[in-house]
This record gives C-alpha cells, sequence and structure tokens, in this order.
C-alpha cells in the first residue's frame, strides 16, 4: 500500500485525537502524523520481541564526497543522512554494510562521544584497527577506522520512508506490516502515542499553523 492510499484511509476517519475537519485534508501534515504512528508501532515492535521486522526497514547508500572530508581525523564523513527511528538508549534500528578496499567489514555503533572518545583512546587505538566505529549524529555519520571508508550503506527504519531518494510517493509502496495499518488509524484517531512522539507531533502542528498565519 503507497502512502497517498494510507492517506486515503486516514483521512476519511472521523474526527477525533490527531485528526480534525482542517487537519484531515492538509496532506503534508498527515503524511507526518502516519510516519509518527508507524515509528510508534515500530517501538511496540522492538520491546516486544527486540526485533523489527524486514517490511520497515530500507537501504541507503549515503555518498562519499571527498572534498567534504577533516583531513585531520581519523574518520569518513557522510552527510545529509536520514533521521532514524530510535529504538532504545543502546539500539537505534540500523544496520551497516561497509568495505575497506574491497572487504566487507563489520561496523560497530557507539551511541555517544565519551563511549567513542574511550574507545579511540584505549591502547595503541586497537579497536579502530580491528573494526570500524560509527557514530551518529543529526543528519551525519561518522566512521573512525584506520582505513578510509567511501563503500558504506545504511539498513534501517527511517522516520521519513518518503527522504529516501529511491522511494517514490505514488507508487513505492510504504515500509509497514499491511496489518499494522489499523494501529495507525487507531493511534490517530485516539491521540494516543508516547511522550515523545507526542512532542514531535505538535511541533508539526505549530509549524503548520505558524505557516498558516
Amino acid at each position: 500500500m503507497t502512502l497517498p492510499e494510507i492517506y486515503e484511509r486516514v483521512s476519511s476517519l472521523d474526527s477525533g485525537g490527531y485528526i480534525t475537519n482542517d487537519s484531515r485534508f492538509d496532506k503534508g501534515y498527515i503524511y507526518s502524523l502516519i510516519h509518527s504512528a508507524r515509528a510508534v508501532i515500530v517501538n511496540e515492535r522492538w520491546r516486544n520481541d527486540t526485533s523489527i521486522p524486514p517490511v520497515y526497514k530500507q537501504e541507503y547508500v549515503p555518498e562519499f564526497i571527498k572534498a567534504a572530508q577533516d583531513s585531520t581525523m581519523c574518520c569518513s564523513i557522510f552527510y545529509g543522512c536520514p533521521e532514524l527511528v530510535a529504538l532504545d538508549n543502546r539500539a537505534s534500528g540500523l544496520g551497516y554494510v561497509g568495505t575497506s578496499q574491497g572487504i566487507p567489514k563489520t561496523f560497530a555503533e557507539v551511541t555517544d562521544e565519551v563511549t567513542l572518545s574511550g574507545l579511540i583512546n584505549t591502547r595503541r587505538s586497537l579497536p579502530i584497527k580491528k573494526f570500524p566505529l560509527v557514530l551518529r549524529t543529526r543528519e551525519m555519520v561518522r566512521i573512525y577506522y584506520k582505513d578510509v571508508i567511501k563503500d558504506f550503506k545504511m539498513v534501517g527504519v527511517f522516520f521519513d520512508p518518503t527522504l529516501l531518494p529511491d522511494y517514490d510517493i505514488p507508487t513505492s509502496n510504504y515500509p509497514i506490516d499491511i496489518g499494522d495499518i489499523a494501529k495507525v488509524e487507531l493511534y490517530l484517531m485516539q491521540g494516543a502515542m508516547n511522550a515523545a512522539l507526542k512532542t514531535i507531533v505538535d511541533r508539526i502542528a505549530n509549524s503548520r499553523d505558524e505557516s498558516a498565519a
């Protein structure tokens, strides 16, 4: 089912929760609500069995721009990476596939600068000699390793699936289990999202109000 098809289902719901007579005709706003509800469902699935069905995942290959690299750092930097759905403090819902000099490498994600610094400063920097360390920040991925990583693929649950280059809104299947679409409708009707995602929805609504003013 495509995103426009899900929109048609959601926009035809009775008023309630996040759906009002005004908002149902704002396609961009409804799309954002659908993304948020999908993120809630992904979190629920992760809490239940610490796994995410493949249908939710997408592949993204960031472009390696040689001129944008920091020659003073032992790392490769990829810019403009889409935001991921955060699962918990340890997991991001992201898998990595990459190569160094044509050889496949296993990537290890670190969750913060402090952890990264501790690993890099380990005696003789052994961790980054064995495998690349990955640190994500907003719209940027840094990979620390003894060699430059140019070929890199991200496989994960992206918050807004439509931002990926190969996603075509009119024709691409929206990455959600078809059986979970009823949950999307329920959450939007009830306004039943957790506090973190409700903040996202409120921010979307505020931006919508400001742009209309």
